[in-house]
């Protein structure tokens, strides 16, 4: 979901805030239309770009 994000939004975090997203989807599936998810994006991918998620 981190790439996902990066690459479609613009939005450059990490896995954290990857899985934070991809739960938020979920539970959106569940809800009624006009009813709204909120979650916070609290880290950036600076960390991860010698490690394997964003190569």
């Amino acid at each position: 979901m981190c790439r996902r994000l990066a690459k479609e939004e613009g939005i450059f975090c990490g896995g954290s805030t990857g899985l934070n997203v991809a739960g938020a989807i979920e539970i959106a599936k569940e809800m009624e239309s006009g009813q709204r998810v909120v979650t916070l994006a609290c880290d950036s991918g600076l960390k991860y770009l010698d490690g394997n998620i964003y190569t």
